[in-house]
């Protein structure tokens, strides 16, 4: 008997009709046809559409659209709506360039969505499904998803193992991007996720993304019980590496290789348990300024060995590093030093200070041991750190290693390292710089002169002295124009002179054969830096006036006398009246000073009287053609200060 499928139109909620006979069919029918063996033949969704072209419409737990014909479609067609079933849609290896909105028919029904191998570049969140719960985006240029489409993956269990296919994809992923970075990190349990900043796929216990800020890639692999993660040869970005609280109890082994081998900037091992790192990975950052490390909250080692590792911790972290001595026990340490124990059960406290380029002996902590100022700048220790260092000999065993300095071997330290030879561990190897040999072939004569030498140095400082008194008695003169000139030791080149009230600083005596040559001494004192004021007839004398009274006036004004002795001058009368006159006044003001300019053209002194020929004989005067002639008048002149 054939079963009539038109009888079964109006049941629309009828998922799917069992036959084993003949049975005839019915265009409008919804529900599917199926054997005793589940194969089911598809004739309408309850939309009213049919099976897209190329494409085969079946059922197995699920209705299955399988479009994976080479039809290279560049949309997907609008979709048949099972009864009361969603849809799994599979659209690989055509040539899509992007989802549809999900308002096209049917494709909201769609719960599986294969549209792996197409060209699709970005997802909108309004081109997902919205009961979507497994998608296959495998082998399409998209690099990076929305984070709303992310966290909408997310909540819709596609964060669950072979939910979220995405083999070949090359991803660009950005740290505050946190839902993607957290669907991505929940499939690479299974699956192998590329990042394309790391060239390479992340390690499935940790977080992988690009920093914008510090332009570096990081990896995250914090608060995980992880062992170094497998990184690729090359990277194509900087390097953030965090492994804080990840239980580390020792530096991994091949991260001092990777450090060498990768561009790693900064690397970050917060509160861990590690006791000490390697003199190589500390050798590696102090020739690397520009990379960073954190090492706060793990229980550091104060022992000694290695030594480099306490140094490295006090530059890098000095609060970390205060925090271990205090743990330790450690007092105080000097600022250019470290201080450690031999062992975690001793009580012996090293002061290690080697390599500081340290110039004097540091202050030391009351319980040191054992001090060690090898390779620094120290030429000499004072007497009073030399009996710091002798009783803490004696009070606590101080031990001290002393080479690799400049060493200026006083007969102080002689007497201190022959004293304390077994105190000083490389006694052996310290140099003296200034004996040019070992200390140990340094001999009491060589650091301890005999006591000749210094009567001997006493007589030679005291003859040179002498000496620089001599001379600067023979050239007093000279010096203390020099000092005036340049305005130095003025308290010592300056003259005090009494007449500070005067109207005049000189008076200018010549002939007036000789008006020409004023104009030289008005340029040179009036108008110089001193500025004196002059006096001379042609200018301050009153018209009318009483000669005689005018000399005798202007030698009472003034501070000085100038006489321009020239061959006119010893012909003139008035000229010798002014001299006569200038000579009586500064014999009875001793104040005055009487300054006399002798002129090439004068040969001798027969014009004159005997009283002034006697003075021209018994006194000094300053000649015209000297070459030091303006120095010496303005130092003749009253010292302005």
């Amino acid at each position: 008997m054939t079963v009539k499928m038109k009888y079964f139109e109006n049941y629309r909620k009828l998922r799917y009709i069992l036959i084993e006979g003949p049975y005839e069919p019915f265009e409008n029918l919804t529900a599917f046809i199926c054997n005793k063996k589940m194969k089911c033949k598809f004739t309408m969704g309850k939309n009213g559409r049919k099976c897209p072209a190329n494409c085969q419409c079946t059922y197995r737990d699920m209705f299955i659209i399988d479009c994976r014909k080479p039809r290279k479609s560049r949309q997907i067609p609008p979709l048949p709506i099972p009864a009361d079933y969603g849809i799994d849609l599979r659209f690989p290896g055509h040539q899509l360039i992007q989802l549809p909105n999900n308002t096209l028919p049917g494709y909201i029904k769609v719960l599986k969505l294969d549209v792996s191998d197409n060209n699709i570049n970005s997802i909108a969140i309004h081109q997902l499904p919205k009961e979507l719960y497994t998608l296959d985006i495998s082998n399409n240029p998209i690099t990076t998803l929305d984070d709303r489409v992310a966290d909408y993956l997310s909540k819709n269990s596609l964060n669950s193992r072979h939910s979220f296919g995405q083999r070949s994809i090359r991803w660009i992923v950005y740290c505050e991007q946190t839902h993607l970075l957290h669907l991505l990190h929940t499939n690479s349990v299974s699956q192998y996720v590329f990042y394309e900043q790391l060239n390479g796929k992340c390690s499935y216990k940790c977080k992988c993304c690009f920093d914008r800020k510090t332009q570096s890639f990081v990896i995250d692999c914090s608060s995980k019980a992880v062992d170094l993660p497998k990184l690729p040869n090359r990277i194509p970005n900087k390097l953030t590496l965090i492994f804080g609280n990840c239980s580390l109890k020792e530096f991994p082994k091949n991260l001092t290789r990777l450090l060498k081998t990768h561009n790693i900037t900064h690397l970050d091992l917060q509160e861990n348990y590690l006791k000490s790192l390697d003199e190589e990975t500390v050798d590696f950052y102090n020739n690397h300024d520009n990379t960073t490390i954190e090492l706060s909250g793990n229980p550091w080692n104060c022992i000694c060995k290695p030594r480099s590792f306490l140094f490295f911790l006090k530059k890098r972290n000095p609060a970390e590093y205060r925090m271990t001595m205090d743990r330790c026990g450690i007092p105080m340490c000097p600022d250019s030093c470290v201080c450690c124990l031999n062992n975690l059960n001793s009580s012996s406290l090293n002061v290690d200070c080697r390599g500081q380029r340290l110039k004097q002996l540091p202050l030391l902590p009351e319980s040191a041991t054992s001090l060690d100022l090898r390779d620094n700048n120290i030429t000499e220790i004072n007497l009073q750190s030399l009996d710091i260092l002798k009783n803490k000999i004696l009070s606590k065993g101080l031990k001290l290693s002393l080479s690799g300095n400049p060493w200026t071997c006083t007969c102080d330290l002689f007497t201190f390292t022959e004293k304390f030879t077994f105190f000083i561990q490389d006694f052996k190897e310290i140099e003296c710089s200034n004996l040019g040999k070992r200390l140990e072939f340094v001999e009491e004569s060589d650091a301890c002169p005999s006591y000749f030498i210094y009567p001997l140095l006493l007589f030679v400082f005291s003859m040179i002295i002498i000496t620089v008194l001599n001379a600067f008695v023979y050239f007093k003169q000279p010096i203390l124009m020099w000092f005036y000139e340049h305005e130095i030791c003025m308290s010592m080149a300056v003259r005090v002179d009494l007449e500070r009230m005067k109207k005049f600083d000189a008076f200018l005596c010549f002939t007036h054969k000789d008006e020409r040559l004023i104009e030289d001494y008005v340029e040179r004192l009036e108008k110089g830096q001193r500025q004196f004021r002059l006096c001379f007839y042609l200018r301050d004398w009153n018209v009318g006036a009483s000669i005689p009274e005018c000399i005798i006036q202007s030698v009472k004004d003034s501070r000085r006398i100038i006489i321009l002795m020239t061959k006119n001058f010893l012909e003139s009368t008035w000229g010798k009246l002014e001299f006569r006159l200038a000579l009586h006044a500064t014999s009875k003001d001793r104040c005055k000073r009487l300054i006399v300019i002798l002129y090439p053209d004068v040969e001798n002194f027969d014009e004159l009287d005997s009283e002034l020929k006697a003075y021209m004989v018994l006194n000094t005067y300053l000649r015209r053609d000297s070459p030091n002639f303006w120095n010496k008048l303005l130092y003749s002149m009253p010292h302005v200060t």
